[in-house]
């Protein structure tokens, strides 16, 4: 029998933000979104530019250690970027 709670991964860097209420969470959310770019079928810059933009809500103050979280995700975003040629 399935769960009425189902599970989603993350798609977007936004939905790893959102879907984060501790930095637990954020850890799992971040890696599922990992898993979600390397096996999940983004085979364009344009696919992979739609998963990190816009750029995620602010973690700091919403949860302890969130700015430890939001310059993770702006460095996975910048550097994502850059290596693709995304401005």
């Amino acid at each position: 029998m399935k769960s009425a709670l189902t599970m989603q991964r993350p798609r977007t860097l936004w939905d790893v933000a959102d879907f984060s209420e501790n930095l637990e969470a954020f850890g799992r959310h971040f890696r599922d979104w990992q898993h979600e770019i390397q096996r999940g079928g983004v085979h364009s810059k344009a696919e992979l530019a739609r998963r990190i933009d816009p750029p995620p809500r602010r973690l700091a103050g919403r949860m302890n250690q969130g700015d430890l979280a939001d310059a993770m995700l702006a460095a996975t975003a910048e550097w994502l970027a850059d290596q693709a040629g995304i401005s």
